[in-house]
C-alpha cells in the first residue's frame, strides 16, 4: 500500500470509529444508562463507627511515643508501637479489649438513635457491622445507655 492509500484507509475507519461511539452515546442517553456509580455519600451527622483495641491503643500512646522517639518518622513510630501491642501482656490488652466493647455500645447505641431520629424505615436504616451471635449475645448482656469518651476509658498507663 502507498502511503496515500494508508491515509484514506486509516480516515475511513476512523470516521467509522466516530460514528459507532456516536450510537452509543446516543443509546446511552435514551435508555438513561450511567456510565459510572455514583458513590453514596455519608452523612456528616451520622455517628462515628466503633473503635478496636488497636486504634484505643495507638490513639492513646501515640503522643508518648512521640515524644520517646522525636527523630523517628510516622511509620517507624507506628512500627515500633505496633510491636509493642504485639508483645503487650493479655491483661493489659484486656484493657483495650473491654474499652473498645464499651465503644462498641456506645455506637450501637448512637445507631439506634440516629435511626429513630432519622426515622428510617428498615430498608433504609443505617446498619452497624454484623456481629456473630455469640458476640451478640455478650454484647447484650454488657448494654448500657452510657456514652464513653477515650478518656473515660481509663487506658492511659
Amino acid at each position: 500500500m502507498t502511503d496515500n492509500e494508508l491515509k484514506t484507509y486509516f480516515q475511513e475507519n476512523n470516521d467509522l470509529l466516530k460514528t459507532l461511539i456516536n450510537k452509543v452515546n446516543l443509546l446511552v442517553e435514551e435508555n438513561n444508562i450511567t456510565k459510572k456509580k455514583t458513590k453514596k455519600t455519608k452523612d456528616p451527622n451520622a455517628p462515628k463507627g466503633a473503635r478496636g483495641p488497636w486504634i484505643l491503643f495507638s490513639s492513646t500512646n501515640k503522643n508518648k511515643y512521640q515524644k520517646k522517639y522525636p527523630d523517628s518518622s510516622y511509620q517507624e513510630i507506628v512500627k515500633k508501637m505496633s510491636t509493642d501491642w504485639n508483645n503487650l501482656n493479655s491483661s493489659k490488652k484486656a484493657k483495650y479489649q473491654e474499652a473498645a466493647k464499651k465503644d462498641k455500645l456506645r455506637y450501637e447505641n448512637e445507631m439506634k438513635q440516629y435511626n429513630k431520629k432519622h426515622n428510617l424505615e428498615k430498608s433504609q436504616e443505617v446498619k452497624p457491622k454484623r456481629v456473630s451471635k455469640s458476640k451478640a449475645r455478650l454484647v447484650e448482656s454488657e448494654e448500657s445507655s452510657e456514652q464513653y469518651s477515650l478518656d473515660e476509658l481509663e487506658l492511659s498507663e
